[in-house]
């Protein structure tokens, strides 16, 4: 009893351990055949089972073969049962061999464990019921006396007889007889190490194998050449073996369903949640197209305002202009500011007018700008984000009264110091270095920083910073540090004497092409011929408005018709544009 509880216990193994595996980790199984997730879950898992079995089933047969040679020192010819040794061996490398590079076998694993097993159990009790024979018959030849039990001096107690049955059908009545009893554990043992598998592969199967194996074990004396007299210890210790084997599968199938009916509440859950996040960001998507256009029409009623109204003041709308122009620029940004943020941006570098890229970076800020007239390639967008978070906080931690917001840009050759690449003989193509610098007037009331700040060290390294204002938490620093170290370029903030500078640097060329000479506009005596029949489509009412003030004021004699009320407007259009328009 001691082995079958030690043994026992080497079934209760932590269900994540025995549900760790592929198939519980995709999201929905696939019903194949109408088989039901859990008869997949098992079937997944009797394959593991097949490999471990088979592994203990080799192990014990190859002990058993070895033992059974040294014992006769291969001076006898290998009795039946030895031979069955050898042949049963083949029997798990052929299971693992088959369920291993057979589709078709796999779903069988179970089958086949349990077959084995049920093998395996038979013969160890034919194997040791023979050596057990073999040895009580030389024991008998030099020592009958052990064929019954000897008598005790002295007289016996009254009820000697029935002490003496009842343990004879525990134990036995003979010293020859616990011999059998002690055969009967080890058998047991070796038993409960092969079978422990079988708790796994369900209740039904785990219940029919071991059920037989237990009737082998009850039943193998009435084919025996030997009469066992042990009757209450095995039947008593089968069936507890039996019906722990049952009750653990139960347990384990019990627990497995469970499992899986989590599984799939986490997946659905899942699912839900992921729908409901694809759901809000394109619901976002339409709100900030939606915004953007909002945006557009304030900004064309505010210049249709101030060219009707140019003697008025109009300072304060104009300003209120470019701040929308700055809005309608982030929401053209969303796209690209979801990307970094989950670091799956990827840089392009496009040909860009720096001048006129800076012109509109600084549009409605009170910001000085010294910038040349060069094309050169780099990623707009990831300057505008990174630029943009310098220019607040130069804005709104500098001085209060007149910070001096100054944004000055260079483009330098590779490998100098300072010496501008702004050159009339300079070819496209060449490498040169873009370097933008953000300053201000610092506050006098705050102290200077102590150190200065670069993109390659922690993103919050000012996070205790002295100089940091109390409402400040940092987060544009970090996001700064976030976009430059994602698009390879480099920041570095410090400060002198009164002045806090921020500079972002990046290794680029000059576009391929013709760069601008003259930053002055030529103004022509016909930029556009006269008397032109413009036809424009628009859904917005205002921009229809804007297009129809805007361009005859430009175009001298310039007749414009706008359509895209409606939908009847819209093939007016296409019939136009094919008929009248220039």
């Amino acid at each position: 009893f001691f082995f079958v509880s030690l043994m026992s216990c080497s079934i209760v193994v932590p269900l994540e351990e025995a549900t760790d595996r592929p198939s519980l980790a995709k999201s929905t199984a696939t019903e194949v055949e109408g088989e039901s997730r859990l008869q997949q879950e098992l079937k997944a898992i009797s394959v593991q089972q097949l490999y471990h079995w088979s592994a203990t089933a080799f192990l014990l047969l190859v002990v058993q073969a070895v033992s059974d040679a040294l014992h006769h020192k291969f001076r006898e010819f290998p009795s039946l049962s030895e031979w069955c040794v050898i042949f049963l061996l083949l029997y798990p490398l052929a299971s693992v061999v088959a369920v291993h590079y057979s589709a078709w076998v796999r779903p069988y694993a179970a089958y086949l464990l349990g077959m084995g097993s049920l093998l395996l159990t038979l013969q160890v009790i034919w194997h040791w019921d023979r050596h057990v024979i073999q040895f009580k018959e030389g024991v008998l030849q030099d020592q009958p006396f052990l064929t019954g039990t000897n008598a005790h001096n002295g007289e016996a107690p009254r009820d000697r007889e029935t002490y003496g049955s009842l343990y004879g059908l525990a134990f036995g009545s003979s010293g020859l007889d616990f011999l059998d009893t002690a055969t009967l554990f080890v058998v047991m043992f070796q038993n409960c190490v092969q079978s422990t598998f079988l708790c796994r592969l369900g209740v039904r199967i785990t219940g029919a194998i071991s059920i037989c194996q237990g009737l082998l074990f009850i039943g193998w004396p009435l084919v025996s050449q030997d009469i066992y007299s042990s009757w209450i210890c095995r039947i008593v210790a089968t069936g507890v073996w039996t019906a722990h084997l049952i009750h653990s599968s139960h347990m384990f199938e019990a627990a497995l369903k469970k499992t899986i009916r989590l599984s799939e509440e986490l997946q659905h859950a899942f699912e839900r949640d992921l729908k409901n996040q694809k759901d809000g960001a394109k619901a976002d998507s339409v709100l900030n197209h939606i915004l953007k256009n909002n945006m557009a029409d304030a900004i064309n009623c505010i210049e249709i305002w101030c060219a009707r109204n140019k003697g008025a003041d109009g300072e304060q709308l104009s300003k209120a202009s470019d701040i929308l122009f700055r809005g309608m620029w982030w929401c053209k940004l969303r796209e690209a500011m979801l990307s970094m943020v989950a670091g799956r941006y990827e840089t392009v570098l496009s040909a860009t007018d720096v001048r006129q890229w800076a012109q509109e970076f600084v549009r409605g800020r009170t910001v000085a700008l010294e910038c040349p007239t060069e094309v050169v390639k780099m990623d707009a967008t990831a300057c505008s984000v990174v630029l943009d978070n310098a220019m607040t906080n130069a804005t709104r931690h500098g001085c209060p009264h007149d910070p001096q917001v100054k944004l000055a840009v260079e483009v330098v050759d590779q490998g100098t110091d300072g010496e501008s690449a702004c050159s009339e003989d300079k070819p496209c193509g060449r490498p040169v270095v873009l370097r933008f610098e953000v300053s201000n007037r610092a506050n006098a009331k705050r102290p200077p920083l102590k150190a200065p700040w670069t993109s390659d060290g922690p993103s919050n390294a000012l996070a205790n910073e002295s100089s940091r204002p109390t409402l400040s938490d940092g987060l544009g620093l970090q996001h700064i540090s976030m976009v430059v170290n994602l698009c390879g370029m480099k920041a570095r903030l410090w400060q002198h004497e009164c002045r806090v500078f921020f500079e972002l640097r990046l290794n680029t060329q000059i576009a391929v092409g013709a760069r601008l000479e003259s930053t002055e506009v030529v103004k022509m005596t016909r930029p556009v011929p006269m008397d032109l029949n413009i036809l424009c489509l628009d859904d917005s009412p205002v921009a229809r408005q804007s297009l129809q003030y805007m361009l005859p004021a430009h175009i001298p004699g310039a007749t414009v018709a706008t359509f895209g009320k409606n939908l009847e407007e819209v093939h007016e259009f296409k019939k136009a544009a094919l008929t009248d328009g220039d």
